[in-house]
């Protein structure tokens, strides 16, 4: 990892639990988060539900990551997927620690704008982001599964104020990966 963000200049590092077995709490990380830390380098974790049938749920539901939010207060982690079907797990720690983002890649069914009305508007109201999370939210598309643009068109009609939109849209991920400095 050293030789990624010194040499090769990477912008940060996704992880996912499911996939590779692992809590993100666990001790044995420590010297992977330091590397992260000492180079100003956030982590995109895969949280909520996995595709996989052999990529186990409880390694990445969203309360899964609170330990490592609170012992780590200088890492920018993001939860990808918003930890669909848990959003309101990651709202909570969103609202708890600065350094929790999520990422709208939460997709899991056909419909872009009717998925993403049910989730912002039945799960969480579309007020928590637009008022008190919206600093915290990029925008996602899980490319290639599916376009990006038919998510891109949903975020915009969800009805969020247009500066809320521009930080989901690319504001918040400058800040996330340190690319505005």
């Amino acid at each position: 990892m050293e030789f990624a963000f010194s040499e090769l200049e990477l912008t940060g590092l996704k992880l996912h639990p499911s996939r590779q077995h692992f809590y993100p709490s666990d001790p044995k990380l420590d010297a992977l988060y330091d590397i992260c830390q000492k180079y100003d380098k956030p982590i995109l974790f895969h949280s909520g539900l996995s595709w996989e049938p052999d990529a186990p749920t409880h390694f990445a539901r969203p309360l899964v990551f609170e330990e490592l939010a609170m012992r780590r207060p200088a890492l920018r982690i993001c939860l990808g997927h918003f930890g669909w079907p848990w959003v309101k797990e990651t709202a909570m720690l969103m609202v708890k620690y600065k350094n929790v983002y999520a990422d709208t890649a939460l997709l899991y069914f056909d419909s872009a704008i009717e998925f993403y009305r049910h989730v912002f508007t039945q799960e969480i109201p579309l007020t928590w982001i637009d008022r008190s999370l919206r600093n915290q939210v990029m925008f996602g598309s899980n490319n290639p599964r599916f376009e990006q643009i038919r998510m891109a068109d949903a975020i915009t009609k969800l009805g969020f104020r247009d500066s809320t939109l521009d930080l989901i849209r690319g504001g918040n991920a400058m800040e996330f990966l340190r690319l505005n400095r």
